[in-house]
């Protein structure tokens, strides 16, 4: 006989002996031998076939509704955890979760899922113990994370599968059961009746070339280092089924994220190019803020909901800053100067757009520069650790505005800070007239039809009202 992949923590009667709680099998081996839960000696069943090795039966998860490039990124991505990932189709629910419940039995399969709907990943263990609504099972640990909050399902085997290395077990998961408080070594424990809070991810995807719309709706646990990825990886799916190809173009995402009391909803549209793999791209911006979110270091701020809506095509939007220019370089305290800024369109023509420029009543007299970018250039340098936006915020609200006033790709952003820290060095200015000047560092934010790229420096003469 062998023990199959799913027997881990399940009691296997062999000889008319009861073995309960085993969590290894041997590979490649005659499967005369096992291994019961940590703690406990080896035995050899019957043979003895001297020195074996032991390789700890870690349960896979599975996959249902990846494509290709999304189901190897999250294979790559679990496995850097330490679990290993496998392909399987979509299943169907079957019972009711009371009537699931009311059939458990210790040796009954059960199952867990990180995410659930259109988009799935699962895995099947087999029920240990079960007392007064709590439970052990699969006798060995999933993600080894310790204190857990992961969706307990029911699970129906339809046979087992024989094989010369591990067999396994042609199983699926049913309906929610419960949750899963527990991943350590010896197993998982849990509660039935109660289940874990989940992030609803709706994804909306319309190719506006083909007329191609794809709608995927699902669930992730609310984890802090699974949740980002797991969410990111939906909306990947959704961007590649409606392009039904991986490469360049254009997509103009909408995206809403709600919170708890609605402390840090965010509400943003962003345009995306990219030469290579625009669905890559297109995620940068919900990926950062639910990392954002879930690792900030100020508070807990859970996620209630993510709808995504995204525009794709073939066409390359992106634009270039060509120039930039004041039609006049000498302006007084107060005045309004226009700057107009040239963006040459990918194989199109130039075209100006004029922003209006306010010089503070106050300024003092000086050079006054102009710093213009587009916003994909300040997507590029924007300094971030891990999707985390690194500022200098003292407390959740002041990084949550960050987020909230955040530029897109498709603005013109002009920054601009008149020069008074040199000035006073120079002993034009005293030092108590810097101190209490109210200017501060002021950014314009201008929105474009493109991905605007490039930037450009103009600078001019902020004149002495007295000399005039």
């Amino acid at each position: 006989m062998a023990l199959a992949e799913f027997a881990g923590g399940q009691s296997v009667s062999i000889a008319g002996q009861s073995y309960r709680g085993i969590s290894f099998g041997y590979g490649q081996a005659q499967a005369n031998a096992r291994t019961q839960a940590p703690g406990q000696e080896l035995t050899a069943l019957g043979i003895s076939y001297g020195i074996l090795k032991a390789i700890p039966v870690t349960a896979p998860v599975y996959l249902s509704g990846f494509g290709q490039r999304t189901g190897s990124a999250i294979k790559s991505f679990l496995g850097e955890k330490g679990v290993s990932a496998a392909a399987s189709a979509t299943t169907p629910v079957l019972n009711s979760s009371t009537e699931i419940i009311a059939s458990f039995e210790p040796g009954s399969a059960i199952g867990l899922q990180l995410m659930i709907g259109d988009l799935g990943i699962s895995s099947i263990g087999t029920l240990t113990w079960m007392e007064n609504g709590r439970f052990v099972a699969f006798g060995h640990p999933v993600l080894s994370k310790g204190n857990v909050a992961l969706l307990a399902t029911g699970a129906k085997v339809f046979r087992t599968i024989s094989s010369s290395a591990v067999p396994s077990k042609l199983a699926i998961n049913t309906q929610p059961v419960g949750i899963i408080t527990q991943d350590r070594s010896a197993g998982l424990a849990g509660r039935f009746g109660q289940l874990p809070a989940m992030l609803p991810v709706e994804v909306q995807v319309t190719d506006q070339d083909t007329g191609n719309k794809v709608v995927l709706k699902s669930s992730v646990i609310l984890d802090s280092d699974l949740t980002p990825t797991l969410a990111a990886m939906a909306v990947i799916e959704g961007l590649d089924r409606a392009l039904d190809r991986v490469g360049a173009g254009s997509a103009r995402i909408d995206f809403e994220v709600l919170t708890a009391g609605a402390r840090a909803d965010l509400r943003r549209q962003n345009l995306f190019y990219h030469r290579a793999d625009v669905a890559g791209v297109a995620i940068m911006d919900l990926l950062g803020y639910i990392n954002f979110l879930l690792q900030n270091s100020f508070e807990e701020v859970l996620p209630l909901a993510v709808n995504v809506s995204a525009v794709v095509c073939d066409d390359n939007l992106s634009a270039v800053i060509a120039d930039a220019y004041v039609a006049q370089d000498t302006v007084l305290p107060g005045a309004e100067v226009d700057l107009s800024v040239l963006l040459r369109p990918y194989r199109g023509s130039l075209t100006k757009i004029t922003i209006p420029i306010k010089i503070p009543e106050n300024a003092l007299p000086g050079r006054l520069d102009l710093f213009i970018s587009g916003g994909a250039l300040w997507s590029e340098d924007e300094s971030e650790e891990d999707g985390i936006l690194v500022s200098g915020a003292v407390n959740f609200a002041e990084a949550y505005h960050e987020w909230a006033i955040k530029p897109a790709n498709m603005h013109i952003i002009v920054q601009y800070t008149p020069d008074l820290i040199g000035e006073a060095e120079n002993g034009d200015v005293q030092a108590d007239d810097v101190a209490n000047s109210d200017l501060q560092p002021r950014r314009l934010l201008t929105e474009t039809s493109w991905f605007v790229q490039g930037s450009r420096l103009v600078s001019l003469e902020v004149a002495d009202p007295a000399v005039e």
